[in-house]
């Protein structure tokens, strides 16, 4: 699998695991009080960790973009590209 693709996955995935556990991050309430998806809501919380260094924190390391983005990084180099899993 091409290493565009997998973070791809790897993206949408992470934007529907925070969605689901933390909430209102990229899908919230327009001024009609309409759920819609909110593009620049998403990409912010993706790059907050490098400007805010709550989410470096133990225990919010699931929920950091950045980390999860390197450790796919390295399992696909690893693991996927090696074919080991293909």
């Amino acid at each position: 699998m091409k290493l565009y693709v997998f973070l791809i996955i790897v993206s949408i995935l992470f934007l529907l695991f925070v969605e689901k556990y933390i909430g209102n991050v990229s899908i919230r309430p327009n001024s009609n009080n309409i759920n819609q998806f909110n593009l620049m809501g998403a990409i912010s919380y993706m790059l907050e960790p490098l400007h805010n260094t709550f989410l470096w924190n133990m225990s919010l390391l699931p929920y950091n973009y950045v980390f999860i983005i390197v450790l796919s990084v390295i399992v696909h180099t690893n693991l996927i590209h090696k074919n080991k899993f293909e």
